[in-house]
């Protein structure tokens, strides 16, 4: 089907109905993108990717924005090309003031410590404000910046707290041996593993400590993070140690009994964002090095940004049409009076937040690619965003490998769905088209059985539907401030 108005109407609606709330099982959630890559690649290339994803990752100023960003290396000549979905001055000059202190050769004689701190001046410099709200969702226990200020249900657990409650009940030695010896029997060990395991070192080996040591290093450092580029420093490293080690993942999450309280699950996301600041900074002194001996002495380093594309949109379906409309596009069989009650019922609460005309954009990732292929002749490389692609650029992606045999690659995908426009590549959009109406009727669906019995004899039989197990609706309180943060409306 093709990617139109009504692509673009149940886009708006999949979000509003909050599609990323569901309960999927396995099979589902291939579907839904929650799997790692676009495509079935080595972990050489996700290391490879991880330069274009922190250059993308420090080019965004503020939180909501997003950027992509891909290098390409040839002899004598390294372009680094950068898609933003807002782009002003500073930005100019954040990117060219990157550009001449990564490359330069004296950057390749410091060692890793001096040069990460030399580079988290720059972030502290021209990004405070995301470094200070990264740290502010750390310091409130992992809550989203969001969310940061506003009530909440779960029960909130700041980094004191969580600190004060590992003092209180310390998670013992012998506890911190097994998990050690479980993740070197699996052979799971990554790099914040190997960091606690060295930093508990100064404990004698006491991997509880070690946590608690470091969390407290993280909340006397994360404060002045956003100002003094030491303080982010240590900060980012300890994050990134907790945050990715899964020795102190597994105790924490026993510990702190997350299956009760989920402090866990919003706190070591947390730590892993800011902690890519310290981890990004130590893979770009590796890789530009690299960069620079692939392309040979003292090559020429070039910006490209390429131009945004924007439209205005007006959705003609309300909430109500298009309900209807996608459940029955996938029901032949007449519907009922009751299933057309209840599918009215589903679209009422989205009315509220309903938009029929909107200024969109084509996301910056597609739009890289779509420059890549037109301008600079390439079949495919590494792109890096400074968050997952959305749910429909992530098909987009894989559209492009399918049908033009490109070679594209996405780090990873966040499962949301946004409202964005078409790429233009026919097929590529039929295939997102598809999908995106699959999801919403899936999710339809889902909301029908929430709604009465599923035995019920009016309601058609739907597989896809079973996999859901609960769901809360979304009124979209944050769906429009998002779409103004990244300039979209």
């Amino acid at each position: 089907m093709p990617f139109n108005e009504k692509t673009m109407a149940q886009l708006q609606a999949l979000y509003l109905l909050g599609a990323t709330d569901m309960d999927y099982n396995k099979e589902r959630t291939k579907m839904k993108m929650y799997h790692s890559l676009s495509n079935d690649v080595d972990r050489k290339r996700i290391k490879d990717i991880s330069l274009s994803c922190f250059l993308a990752f420090s080019m965004v100023r503020t939180p909501g924005d997003v950027a992509a960003c891909h290098i390409n290396v040839k002899p004598q000549h390294i372009t680094i090309y950068i898609a933003k979905n807002k782009k002003d001055e500073k930005d100019v000059i954040l990117a060219n003031t990157i550009k001449e202190f990564v490359f330069a050769p004296n950057a390749r004689a410091l060692g890793f410590s001096a040069f990460g701190k030399k580079y988290l001046e720059i972030m502290v410099k021209f990004c405070p404000g995301k470094i200070h709200t990264l740290a502010t969702a750390v310091k409130s226990g992992g809550l989203h910046y969001k969310t940061i200020g506003k009530t909440t249900s779960k029960p909130v657990k700041d980094l004191a707290a969580i600190i004060k409650r590992l003092e209180e009940i310390p998670i013992s030695p012998n506890a911190g041996t097994a998990a050690v010896a479980k993740e070197k029997e699996a052979n799971e060990q990554r790099k914040g593993g190997q960091n606690l395991l060295q930093f508990a070192g100064k404990y004698k080996g006491d991997i509880g400590k070690a946590i608690v040591s470091a969390l407290k290093m993280i909340l006397v450092n994360i404060e002045n993070a956003h100002k003094d580029p030491k303080c982010l420093y240590y900060a980012s490293y300890a994050a990134h140690m907790i945050g990715t080690a899964k020795i102190s993942n597994d105790l924490l999450e026993a510990v702190l009994d997350n299956k009760k309280t989920g402090v866990t699950d919003r706190l070591l996301p947390a730590l892993v964002k800011f902690g890519r600041y310290f981890r990004g900074s130590e893979r770009l002194h590796r890789q530009t090095g690299s960069c620079l001996q692939a392309a040979g002495q003292n090559p020429r380093v070039d910006i490209k940004w390429v131009e945004s594309q924007q439209s205005s949109v007006t959705m003609r379906h309300s909430a109500e049409d298009i309900i209807v409309e996608t459940f029955r596009d996938n029901n032949p069989v007449p519907l009922s009076n009751r299933i057309l009650a209840d599918l009215k019922s589903i679209a009422k609460p989205l009315e509220e937040n309903w938009r029929h005309k909107m200024n969109l954009i084509v996301h910056c990732e597609i739009l890289l690619i779509k420059h890549l292929k037109e301008t600079a002749k390439l079949k495919g490389g590494e792109i890096g965003i400074s968050k997952g692609s959305c749910g429909a650029c992530y098909n987009m992606v894989n559209g492009y490998n399918l049908y033009d045999n490109d070679e594209w690659i996405v780090h990873s995908n966040h499962g949301n769905h946004y409202l964005v426009l078409p790429s233009g590549h026919k097929e590529v959009d039929e295939r997102a088209a598809n999908h995106i109406a699959e999801e919403l009727h899936a999710l339809i669906s889902a909301h029908l059985k929430l709604q009465r019995n599923a035995e019920s004899a009016d309601l058609p039989s739907d597989g896809d539907a079973s996999d859901y197990q609960e769901e809360s609706f979304r009124t979209g309180e944050d769906f429009y401030a998002a779409v103004q943060a990244m300039g979209l409306d």
